[in-house]
């Protein structure tokens, strides 16, 4: 196999990267640990997003397989979130401004969080 460009890559800034696990403003979860037993949308389920979800909780120290990955587009997700019909999204650009102005806030950034444990 030869690899000629990376399918997506990190700013490398804490909170202002290509993709974030969001949560409501009021929320009490404030970092991915917290994530454990909470519902949390991603746009495909078994796939990056989920993935770089496990290792920003895993980073942090919790254990990924207490939380409930769920799958819904991103447009829905943002809404869903507002609703409370999920607890946190992991989001990418450029879904991650739309959410960002619908009064939510980052508790992790999981490019960085997956650079920690490499």
């Amino acid at each position: 196999m030869r690899l000629i460009a990376s399918g997506s890559n990190s700013t490398g800034h804490a909170g202002k990267d290509v993709t974030m696990i969001r949560v409501p403003k009021d929320s009490p979860i404030r970092s991915a640990a917290d994530l454990a037993g909470k519902k949390v949308s991603v746009n495909t389920l078994n796939n990056l997003l989920q993935m770089l979800g496990e290792v920003a909780v895993t980073a942090d120290g919790g254990d990924p397989d207490k939380v409930k990955f769920v799958e819904l587009p991103f447009p829905d997700a943002v809404t869903a979130l507002g609703k409370g019909d999920i607890d946190a999204m992991v989001t990418a650009e450029p879904f991650d401004t739309i959410a960002a102005g619908a009064d939510t806030r980052v508790v992790a950034s999981p490019y960085l969080e997956m650079a920690k444990t490499s």
